[in-house]
């Protein structure tokens, strides 16, 4: 999470986001009944590569993921950011120094 944080108040100016921005660390469902209670202007979804690619086997996992994102469609305002967080091993020799 402190990585996360870390990201977020680097890049906040650029991405327009509050001065000091409310991050919660849950799950799929949680973040959709999050979302459907707690309408909002911005949302930033940071979601582990490595749960993504698992999804990808998973047809009840895409599903989440799907509803997730459609869940955040209908209940932000102005913006969602979606950042795909993946450890370097994940990465091809090319896409490196995308993560620099």
């Amino acid at each position: 999470m402190s990585a996360v944080n870390e990201f977020i108040q680097r890049h906040r100016d650029i991405l327009n986001l509050a001065t000091d921005p409310y991050i919660l660390n849950k799950t799929v469902q949680e973040m959709i009944l999050c979302l459907e209670k707690n309408p909002l202007k911005y949302c930033v979804l940071v979601v582990d590569a490595e749960k993504v690619e698992a999804a990808r086997r998973d047809h009840q996992h895409q599903v989440d993921y799907l509803r997730l994102l459609q869940s955040a469609e209908r209940n932000v305002e102005e913006k969602i950011i979606v950042v795909v967080c993946c450890p370097l091993s994940m990465l091809a020799s090319s896409q490196v120094n995308v993560c620099a």
